[in-house]
């Protein structure tokens, strides 16, 4: 009987926990998805978040790495230290959007993912680790979703909107696509049109040099997402016509499976990039403009050139090494300065890749 007494407490303090959090504690949809997105400023599209970058978070006792480290801080973002439950589809039905609220975390197979926005036929996403990036905006189906494991929520059980705030989250404007061919295939690119390098790199794309991420219906860029050598070396690679490489390199951190493989064998094999040890090439680290100037000055074969940077007030900052490579290339005007600035040490955003490429390309059409 004692049991019993205890068991009804039990329960009823949960219950009147429930109640408390219902009435207080949770933020609406509408409150969630502020929260959410006033966390872009910090981890805007393109920001490195891969499975070394681990958060423990406050739905649980523990924490994750990767796309599920970001998820969990966005759910904290929006929900503080509300706990989270796991909710698993019923045998033979599958998750649908109308189950989902926003900010809850959706398990898709191998890959989580926030909920931004609900539409009859889509919803819209924030995630970490897409491509070892930050990615906010793009669009999973219903029929994506379907194909979810579980979904994680913060809500309460028995858990309704007060009515003032049952109104649905703001919707985003849909982005403006530009459409590119690649290889007979059309994709819509939804983060190139406002940008000042939108020409340069449609035509790095539709040469195949660069790619895009997403579905072709809805494909993104990440134009101001830093390049990496991995990116750098297999875009001359390409340009180059993909030889064959005289052997596979032995870099440790190179699988030989992967997309970049061949064209970082070629890369070291003709000393355009080498390793940053004997083992390692460092694929996902970013390329400063000093060493993007050097790369290209190898891939040129460039010679030595008469003149000075003196112009640029920070011409100082130009390592010894990269001395020659940058005056080459500010004469051949793949690198202009910025405000009077070379910004040598700054990193070397994917769209600058981009633009350089194309300024290369129209010097050697000069020569």
């Amino acid at each position: 009987m004692r049991k019993i007494f205890t068991g009804a407490v039990l329960a009823l303090c949960l219950f009147c926990g429930l109640l408390c959090a219902n009435a207080a504690n949770v933020p609406t949809e509408a409150e969630a998805y502020q929260k959410i997105v006033a966390m872009k400023s910090q981890y805007p599209t393109g920001k490195t978040w891969t499975n070394s970058t681990r958060y423990n978070w406050k739905g649980g006792s523990y924490g994750a790495g990767g796309c599920m480290g970001f998820a969990f801080l966005m759910s904290d973002a929006a929900f503080g230290t509300l706990p989270a439950r796991d909710i698993y589809p019923s045998s033979g039905k599958p998750i649908t959007i109308s189950m989902l609220r926003v900010g809850d975390i959706l398990r898709l197979p191998g890959h989580s993912v926030v909920v931004l926005e609900k539409h009859a036929d889509h919803i819209i996403i924030t995630e970490g680790n897409y491509q070892r990036k930050v990615l906010w905006g793009r669009k999973i189906t219903a029929a994506q979703v379907k194909k979810a494991k579980y979904y994680t929520t913060r809500y309460p059980v028995g858990y309704t909107e007060p009515a003032p705030a049952a109104q649905p989250a703001p919707a985003v404007k849909e982005p403006e696509k530009v459409s590119v061919t690649v290889n007979g295939v059309t994709y819509q690119i939804v983060d190139i049109a406002s940008h000042w390098a939108r020409e340069h790199i449609k035509a790095c794309l539709t040469s195949s040099l660069l790619s895009t991420s997403g579905e072709a219906s809805y494909a993104y860029f990440m134009p101001d997402a830093s390049a990496t050598r991995a990116q750098v070396v297999t875009a001359l690679y390409r340009a180059k016509g993909s030889p064959k490489p005289a052997y596979s390199s032995s870099f440790a951190d190179v699988p030989q499976n992967c997309y970049y493989a061949d064209a970082v064998s070629w890369a070291s094999q003709n000393g355009i990039v080498t390793g940053v040890t004997d083992t390692s090439f460092a694929p996902d680290a970013e390329v400063t403009r000093e060493q993007l100037a050097v790369i290209m000055y190898r891939f040129a074969n460039g010679t030595e050139t008469e003149g000075d940077l003196s112009v640029y007030t920070d011409h100082g900052n130009v390592s010894s090494f990269a001395e020659n490579a940058v005056l080459w290339a500010v004469k051949n005007n793949i690198i202009s300065g910025k405000n009077g600035l070379l910004l040598p040490q700054g990193k070397t955003s994917r769209a600058e890749f981009a633009t350089m490429i194309v300024r290369f390309s129209m010097s050697l059409a000069k020569a």
